[in-house]
């Protein structure tokens, strides 16, 4: 893997897309620029950081920056970007922050492990009922978001998540939750699903927040 730095970043960037649109996002400073700057503006140190969806751990290496390593836990359902996360985190010294490997899912779901649709690219890979007929099937563990709120208790969760999110929405957010960061997918669950996602979040007490929103990325915050 070799090293893509940005923004003061190391990020571990696999062969394989040394070339491809990511490596462009990178070069140009797009790659994941809202959630990053979201993540710059709201946490603060000492605070605790839940990601879902890791990546190549470009925000968790953030979040890591600010809040210190200790107190931040990642989450990541692609077996593939595991590593690629860890190595992100460890280039930067963040060695303290774990890289789970899990799919995080809503109250409903029962079961130790979870269908996910890994695509051909990692950023297009999601749980399976929503991805469609793209993706080869494997099973993965799968938490339920509301167990990993109750064991972590942040301050602040941020997801990217291909569409889950919409699946979320059942959860009782924990009273200490400050702020909650998501890149919205209104093309996996429309404007239906993307009004019932502004509406759970309302009714929790969250507010969106323009400040440290920007492009799909929004945040809501007590």
């Amino acid at each position: 893997m070799k090293p893509f730095d940005l923004n003061g970043i190391s990020i571990a960037l696999p062969a394989d897309m040394q070339d491809g649109p990511i490596a462009a996002r990178l070069k140009e400073g797009r790659y994941e620029r809202a959630e990053a700057q979201a993540a710059r503006l709201l946490i603060q140190p000492g605070m605790r950081v839940v990601e879902i969806g890791a990546g190549l751990g470009y925000v968790s290496a953030i979040c890591a920056s600010k809040a210190g390593a200790e107190n931040v836990v990642s989450f990541e359902a692609n077996p593939r970007m595991v590593p690629v996360a860890r190595k992100t985190l460890d280039l930067n010294g963040f060695h303290a922050t774990p890289v789970e490997h899990a799919a995080i899912v809503g109250h409903a779901h029962e079961g130790e492990y979870v269908s996910f649709a890994a695509g051909k690219h990692f950023w297009g890979s999601s749980l399976a009922s929503i991805a469609g007929p793209h993706g080869k099937r494997i099973e993965v563990p799968a938490l339920r978001l509301q167990d990993v709120l109750t064991m972590v208790q942040p301050d602040v969760l941020i997801m990217d998540v291909e569409g889950a999110e919409l699946g979320y929405m059942d959860t009782e957010w924990p009273t200490c939750l400050r702020a909650v960061v998501m890149e919205r997918h209104p093309k996996k669950y429309g404007a239906e699903g993307k009004a019932a996602i502004r509406k759970a979040m309302i009714a929790a007490g969250f507010r969106r927040d323009p400040e440290a929103s920007a492009d799909t990325v929004t945040c809501f915050r007590r």
